[in-house]
């Protein structure tokens, strides 16, 4: 009763073996299946030699014992195969998982549709293990052109213009191509246009033309193009052929900007400045910094450190120049006042000079606004004081007058 109890409750659980899911072989000499959980088989073809439609495929099924079961297969004309006996295994269900497949086979040619379906024999009870596809030829997949893995481009010049792309890929049976850029499909960029084409069948394999066309090389698409051959859907678990190219777009700096640590007003005693220059621009470009016609340094680096004495530098101007190997710009010039004498130092962009006769006026007016402030204080007070006397002057006189 016991031995009957185990028999039928193993089977059940065997019942629930993993599926291993649609399979592609890319190449005679590499066919390689991948079960649901990635993990990998392998698969061998050679002829039998009774020379019959018999295969013999060997299953390591992986547990703690790493006990082995061996099928024996059968082939019809379709190619397609029946379990025909097995050798029974004892395993704990929740362990088992498919490891690799070892058949052997008798010619691939006198397969009608590419496909091979295959079940194994758990104990009596018959388990659907893979739908096959056998892929009896792919040509190697890539660029008509022959592009390097970095293609350049300037922007906004011709060469940036009207960008095409062709893979060709041939196959049997015939293969699918997928274009992604920046791991996003290809269709979600506007300038982006994709045309695909069926080329003539050649008795030997399949072909299919596609031609990616980009209307105008931006910036914005510094990245990478990618294209995938599969058979079948894009997201099926399969083998696959890639290749990828990557866009890199070179432009001048833009926009350089020269600034310094300083805020608007210090009192200064020989001070050093923090001079950065920032700018965009690709590839990374050098920069300048001159303090009037003298250059403080030449480098990748965008920051210098200078001195500025007070009573030495009453004007220090200075400018920035990013230059790559597409082109330059220059920042505004930095103008840096130092007021001798009470040591205040200020920054700002240049505009002529003509801000200092405001500051002269600012100065002036304030002066006078103290100044009449002060005096017409002084001219109030005067006024109350002298009204008190007169007013106690009045009551001293104002009985003498009743008389």
């Amino acid at each position: 009763m016991f031995f009957v109890t185990f028999y039928i409750m193993t089977t059940i659980l065997l019942s629930f073996e993993k599926q291993v899911s649609s399979q592609q072989w890319l190449t005679e000499t590499d066919r390689q299946v991948y079960a649901q959980d990635k993990s990998q088989l392998s698969l061998e073809w050679n002829l039998d030699k009774q020379g019959q439609k018999i295969f013999y495929a060997t299953w390591k099924l992986v547990d703690e014992m790493n006990t082995p079961l061996q099928t024996l297969l059968s082939v019809d004309a379709k190619g397609n195969m029946i379990v025909t006996s097995s050798i029974k295994t004892i395993c704990n269900p929740a362990k088992v998982f498919v490891d690799y497949l070892n058949i052997t086979f008798l010619s691939l040619d006198q397969l009608t549709d590419n496909r091979i379906f295959v079940s194994i024999d758990f104990n009596g009870l018959a388990v659907p293990l893979t739908d096959l596809l056998y892929i009896n030829y792919v040509a190697p997949l890539k660029f008509t052109q022959d592009l390097p893995p970095n293609v350049t481009y300037i922007e906004d010049s011709e060469s940036s213009k009207n960008i095409s792309f062709t893979v060709v890929a041939k196959g049997n049976p015939k293969p699918s191509l997928y274009w992604k850029f920046n791991e996003k499909n290809i269709t979600s960029y506007a300038d982006f246009v994709l045309s695909s084409e069926e080329l003539p069948f050649d008795g030997l394999y399949m072909s299919i033309r596609n031609v990616l066309f980009i209307k105008q090389i931006k910036v914005d698409y510094i990245g990478v193009i990618n294209v995938i051959l599969k058979y079948g859907d894009e997201t099926q678990q399969s083998p696959q052929i890639e290749e990828y190219v990557e866009i890199d777009v070179w432009y001048p700096p833009k926009e350089v900007v020269l600034t310094s640590n300083l805020t608007t007003f210090f009192v200064l005693t020989n001070y050093f400045v923090n001079l950065t220059c920032s700018a965009g621009g690709n590839p990374p470009p050098r920069y300048t910094i001159s303090k009037a016609d003298t250059i403080l340094f030449n480098s990748l680096d965008n920051s210098v450190v200078t001195y500025l004495d007070p009573y030495e530098d009453s004007l220090a101007s200075f400018l920035c120049i990013a230059e790559n190997i597409v082109g330059k710009n220059q920042s505004n010039v930095l103008n840096i006042r130092v007021f001798n004498g009470s040591d205040y130092i200020r920054q700002d962009y240049d505009t002529g000079g003509n801000e200092w006769w405001i500051y002269y006026l600012v100065i002036v007016a304030v002066t006078l606004v103290v100044f009449i402030g002060f005096v017409g204080t002084i001219f109030v007070v005067r006024s109350i004081i002298r009204a008190k006397k007169s007013h106690q002057n009045v009551e001293l006189e104002t009985p003498w007058s009743i008389r």
